[in-house]
């Protein structure tokens, strides 16, 4: 007779119960653990923070959530605002702020106004970047500080404004003077507390770049040179949080026109008669093009490399055009005809303003095309590489390039 087997795993039930009853339990104790831990969390980010921890930051924030979400969609129009011939207009934030001598304006990409205040201004001035817009009065005693749609700080100084500059991290310096010194560089962080001041007993400081990290600062000071018609430009590069100077030593004979950190580990500097390029970390040349024409017209700096035109001498109805990476590696070296408003540098693409037209070079392959315009302005913002903002004395115009 064959007898059943009997399958019987209660003797192994209470040991498996008790596995997953300590096993809650530790889960148990863990979770409690982390609720504690937030709590106390919570508490000391109110003790630490309740200056700024406000209704109206909350509110702020929410609403800057919401400006950054329009100016994400793309969805570009005209910007209009009330005609003045002092106006500035800066990219700021995927949109535009701008002021005249009586107001300043926050505007989204699509045209929304989300901040408008009356103010005067002699020479309004603008120094944007992707955290702040800083107004103020070129040599003026105040300045403003703005975010997408609120001031959110305001200051002033002793002495006048000669130059602000402002980083992506909210990091931003004014260049001003006092009694003992022809230029004073004071450097703010991003709760706009006064952390380094660099004086200069001789010579005027001509622009300021802080880079992305708010880790360097490099300024440019000019003096009169040991003959009448030269120059002498220094370079002090420092680093931020210490005494330790990188750099401070003549670089030029010329005049400074833009200077910009590239996030490539370099600083480029533009200059009259040359670009030169530095190392970050420890001041050190890099690279140096010389330029053999003193007949710079416009040029601009910036993260991608930089540009430069030079006048012709027939009247203004040629120039030549000079683009470098941000390696300082010469990318292009053409003749253009007709006038030369304003040159950028975006990405592998050069754009001119060139009054009746916006031209757009492939500076990858040399390739040429342009967009007829049909409204005055000169200064213009590459928004992207099929996109640029004219702006005109009564608006800012997004022109479709096309052809990306």
């Amino acid at each position: 007779m064959q007898k059943k087997i009997k399958n019987d795993s209660s003797s192994s039930t209470p040991a498996k119960k008790n596995y997953f009853a300590s096993l809650s339990d530790r889960y148990s104790k863990a979770s409690h653990i982390l609720y504690m831990s937030l709590l106390v969390c919570f508490v000391l980010t109110l003790m630490f923070n309740s200056r700024v921890l406000t209704y109206n930051n909350f509110s702020y924030l929410l609403r800057d959530l919401d400006a950054a979400a329009e100016l994400a969609s793309e969805s570009y129009n005209s910007i209009s605002y009330t005609n003045n011939d002092s106006r500035v207009t800066r990219f700021f934030r995927g949109g535009v702020i701008t002021a005249s001598t009586n107001d300043v304006a926050i505007y989204t990409a699509t045209g929304r106004k989300t901040l408008h205040i009356n103010q005067s201004f002699v020479s309004p001035e603008i120094a944007s970047s992707k955290k702040y817009a800083i107004v103020y009065d070129l040599g003026g005693n105040n300045y403003s500080i703005y975010n997408s749609f609120t001031k959110v700080h305001s200051n002033e100084t002793d002495y006048p404004i000669s130059y602000i500059a402002a980083a992506d991290n909210g990091w931003y310096a004014v260049v001003s003077k006092d009694a003992e010194h022809s230029s004073v560089v004071c450097l703010y962080d991003n709760d706009f507390k006064l952390r380094a001041t660099y004086s200069f007993a001789k010579g005027y400081v001509f622009s300021v770049s802080i880079n992305g990290n708010g880790t360097r600062i490099a300024i440019i000071s000019v003096s009169a040179g040991e003959r009448g018609n030269e120059f002498s430009l220094r370079l002090k590069l420092c680093e931020l949080g210490s005494s330790n100077v990188l750099c401070d030593e003549e670089i030029s004979r010329g005049l400074p026109l833009g200077i910009s950190f590239n996030g490539e580990g370099f600083l480029q500097v533009l200059c009259t008669d040359s670009i030169c390029l530095f190392n970050e970390d420890d001041g050190v040349l890099y690279s140096r093009q010389i330029f053999d024409s003193n007949k710079i017209g416009k040029s601009s700096v910036n993260e991608y490399g930089c540009v430069t035109a030079f006048n012709s001498n027939d009247g203004g109805t040629s120039n030549t055009i000079i683009v470098f990476d941000k390696k300082g590696k010469m990318l292009y070296n053409e003749p253009i005809i007709g006038s030369v408003l304003d040159v950028e540098i975006y990405d592998k693409y050069l754009f001119v303003n060139q009054g009746d037209a916006i031209l757009r070079v492939d500076l990858s392959n040399k390739r040429a095309s342009g967009t007829p315009i049909y409204d005055k302005g000169e200064d213009i913002i590459v928004y992207n590489a099929g996109n640029v903002l004219l702006c005109c004395s009564t608006k800012a115009k997004y022109i479709d390039i096309g052809g990306n």
